[in-house]
């Protein structure tokens, strides 16, 4: 006598880069397509939890909620766009006060500045600036 197999599901979850494998592919991409020399990465990422190297930083400039990628070339609308990472799956997180604040003043002041959500997303947002669509 033969039993049945029982059917299994199995629940497939897609992985998501993190944010630093989707901001190198992103420059790895604007290396490729020859804008390198147009597009600063700020360095604005916690290197280490040693507290006199991140006072160091805050005292040449650095501050908290800078974005990561600024585009110094203008296009028809925009002096400039800023460009901040953000994981895939951080699309409807909350997100940093100071973050947002920066994007409206930049916003304000002629500048296109928003989150993107990947490497995908942020070269769709490159190519809309660069193509005079937004």
């Amino acid at each position: 006598m033969s039993r049945k197999r029982p059917i299994l599901k199995l629940k497939t979850q897609e992985i998501i880069p993190s944010e630093y494998q989707e901001t190198k592919t992103f420059w790895q991409w604007v290396m490729v397509m020859g804008f390198s020399d147009d597009v600063i990465k700020h360095c604005n990422e916690r290197m280490g939890d040693s507290a006199w190297f991140i006072k160091a930083l805050y005292a040449v400039g650095l501050y908290k909620g800078l974005l990561d990628y600024q585009y110094i070339v203008a296009n028809e609308k925009y002096h400039g766009l800023w460009l901040e990472f953000k994981k895939k799956d951080q699309i409807n997180k909350k997100k940093p006060p100071e973050q947002d604040a920066l994007i409206e003043r930049l916003l304000r002041n002629g500048y296109y500045a928003t989150y993107v959500y990947g490497c995908d997303d942020a070269i769709n947002t490159f190519n809309n600036y660069i193509n005079n669509k937004i």
